[in-house]
């Protein structure tokens, strides 16, 4: 080493010997000379301190702002394992608006390679050409070289179900502007915008925290803008002011309804698409809810339509004689009162009321099977039981039980029970039975436990609305029930029933056919399942009533 720096030293003398002849006509060149000769020797001094420190890193070297590159120095190799861990496993606290946390690196997988680490820093001046070689050897000692961990195994998906579960704390959801009603006239009331941390710009602002930095790690968060403003509602105030201007009353037979315009406003759902024209340019649509429409249209229609009652013939001896019942003259009844509003709105009139016609049904006329099986004698009590009501032919069916003194169990779907309650209370003043048959005829082996906690608690609280009755009894849609289906049915208070008889009068196979198929199965203790579906169970509830009373059976 001592003969490198003695011939290093003998290279500089001749150097300056030439520049000093050279430049010796050139006075003020003199310094310059110097300031050379200088840089020349800090260069030669860095690059023998760097070969004889061959095993550690370059002079001057950093590592996370930290210097590692010394002469003498400690084991480097401790010292960056030191750094890397305090990199990956030191708390750093976490802001998100109002929400606070402290968290590490390494619970978003970071976890530094120390072999990897090393090789690295000891490459550092020493691979690449030459000028990159002197640029990083030269700069180092100057602070010019810091080596950066730059997150190593940083897992984004974590980081995204952190900031998911964070945003669900601070998320302010925009607010829509929206219609209201002031001194009878339309308004826009303003919308207003929401608040969500930005996603994409936190999991930089994540892959690039120090957790030796004090002050808190802030989420960047962004504003919400809400999807219908009041810029855009304000283009068609004028088509929902002529909408509400007056009352619409909708009329079927006798049977009537007046909405208001506060309820005509709350009828109104805009929708707000692209511009074809300017795709940057919202525009808004008036359109209905057509759900609350046809429920409000149902109430009328049901209080004015009146089921036909079958003339029922047992070979030639009449068993009931028919009444002719009204119904609607077809089946657009939500289309007329559509028809009546958009009048309103696009001024081609102003009707006052949306009618639906009513026709009279001549009642059907139903030959019960002279060969249905009525030798059969037998004794014991027999249950009959309907699914899937109440609906349009729920009525007729009670009209029935209740002419022949029969009390039966209905199994009703909560969101029947919601659009018809009346009938609801008919049932229960009437004395029948009210179980539970889910909310909406799911199969409930296929749900989780809240898929089916939801099913049957809703439909728990719809018929305590509808009538007052909380149901203790229950019967899986399809009859498929698991031990989930049967847990959830116990904790809420109801038994799990089924049936010995299954007229399968869901079908349709004819009223003879279901009614053989009640018959030719009775037995003590029977339970016998149908349907408030259609026309033929209804048809051929008698001729059952009569069989089984015949056959020596009770009904309740």
């Amino acid at each position: 080493m001592k003969a490198l720096l003695r011939s290093a030293g003998r290279a500089v003398t001749t150097l300056r010997q030439t520049i000093v002849h050279t430049l010796a006509a050139y006075t003020p060149l003199r310094a310059a000379e110097d300031a050379v000769l200088l840089l020349i020797a800090l260069q030669l001094t860095i690059l023998g301190a760097n070969w004889i420190n061959g095993s550690n890193p370059i002079l001057g070297l950093r590592l996370e702002g930290q210097l590692i590159g010394q002469l003498p120095g400690p084991d480097f190799r401790k010292q960056a394992n030191a750094i890397s861990y305090s990199y990956e496993n030191n708390p750093f606290t976490l802001k998100a608006a109002e929400e606070t946390d402290i968290l590490t690196l390494r619970q978003f997988g970071v976890n530094v390679n120390e072999s990897q680490l090393h090789s690295k820093l000891l490459s550092v001046g020493r691979t690449g050409n030459i000028i990159t070689k002197l640029a990083d050897q030269d700069g180092a000692p100057f602070g010019g070289r810091n080596i950066l961990f730059e997150s190593p195994g940083f897992n984004t998906t974590v980081a995204q179900q952190y900031i998911d579960a964070l945003n669900q704390k601070i998320d302010i959801p925009p607010a829509n502007a929206y219609f209201a009603l002031e001194n009878q006239q339309a308004v826009v009331r303003q919308d207003k915008p929401g608040r969500a941390i930005n996603a994409e710009a936190a999991i930089v602002a994540l892959q690039t925290a120090n957790p030796g930095n004090p002050k808190p790690l802030e989420l960047p968060t962004k504003q919400v803008s809400a999807l219908v403003t009041a810029p855009v509602l304000n283009r068609i105030l004028p088509e929902v002011q002529a909408i509400i201007q007056k009352p619409l009353t909708i009329a079927a037979g006798d049977s009537r309804t007046n909405l208001s315009p506060e309820q005509l406003l709350s009828l109104i759902v805009p929708k707000v698409t692209a511009d074809p024209a300017d795709p940057a340019r919202a525009i808004a649509h008036i359109t209905f809810d057509e759900s609350r429409l046809n429920t409000i249209i149902d109430e009328v229609v049901t209080r004015a339509v009146v089921a036909p009652k079958p003339t029922i013939m047992s070979g030639t001896r009449l068993v009931q004689q028919g009444q002719n019942g009204v119904g609607t003259e077809d089946s657009h009844s939500l289309a007329r009162v559509l028809t009546a509003l958009v009048q309103r709105q696009t001024g081609i009139s102003a009707p006052d009321e949306a009618r639906i016609p009513l026709v009279a049904i001549s009642p059907p006329v139903v030959q019960q099977s002279v060969n249905t099986p009525r030798t059969k004698t037998g004794s014991g009590l027999i249950r009959l039981t309907f699914d899937d009501g109440p609906g349009g032919y729920t009525e007729q069916v009670l009209d029935i039980l209740g002419r022949y003194n029969v009390h039966a169990t209905f199994y009703v779907i909560g969101r029947n029970v919601e659009r018809y309650p009346g009938t609801m209370r008919r049932i229960k003043n009437e004395g029948h039975i009210i179980g539970n048959h889910s909310f909406s005829h799911a199969d409930l082996t296929r749900l989780s436990h809240a898929g089916v906690v939801q099913e049957l608690s809703s439909t728990q609280a719809a018929v305590r609305a509808a009538c007052g009755v909380t149901p203790t009894a229950f019967r899986p849609p399809y009859g498929a029930h698991n031990q989930t289906v049967r847990g959830v049915a116990a904790s809420l208070g109801m038994s799990v029933d089924m049936w010995s008889i299954d007229a399968n009068d869901w079908a349709k196979p004819g009223s003879s056919v279901i009614t053989r198929r009640v018959l030719q199965n009775t037995h003590s203790g029977a339970v016998v399942l149908l349907h408030t579906l259609n026309q033929q169970t209804v048809n051929a509830l008698p001729s059952i009533i009569e069989g089984i009373r015949t056959q020596g059976f009770r009904l309740e």
